[in-house]
């Protein structure tokens, strides 16, 4: 497995098959960085803007977004 830490709170995690998880990919994190990057699916911890950004979430182009429920 690797990980990426991008700016904030982001990473991304690819495991050994080549699945990509993008999680909390907020507004700090420049979208020229994710440009070449795509990811399977998106979590989302809580919905402010260093861990959640529409625009730097299209640039993954993910097809599954998740938001943690925390209780």
């Amino acid at each position: 497995m690797n990980i990426t830490k991008l700016q904030q709170s982001g990473f991304i995690l690819e495991t050994d098959t080549g699945f990509k998880l993008g999680i909390d990919i907020g507004d700090k994190t420049p979208i020229e960085e994710l440009k070449n990057t795509r990811v399977a699916a998106c979590v989302i911890s809580h919905v402010h803007g260093d861990h959640f950004s529409v625009p730097q979430i299209k640039a993954l182009s993910p097809k599954k977004l998740w938001k943690l429920i925390m209780p």
